[in-house]
């Protein structure tokens, strides 16, 4: 039988396109600042 539970966790993350889209979004952006920001710590 079929269940009308609601998706939870990652089935409402992949059902969700605007949620999937920030998600990934924020993802990229802290990666970028991970790359980033050391280099402006660098001494040489």
């Amino acid at each position: 039988m079929a269940s009308n539970e609601k998706p939870s966790g990652h089935a409402r993350i992949e059902t969700n396109n605007f949620l999937m889209i920030v998600l990934i979004t924020l993802v990229v952006a802290v990666g970028g600042l991970v790359e980033i920001v050391p280099l402006f710590f660098q001494k040489s």
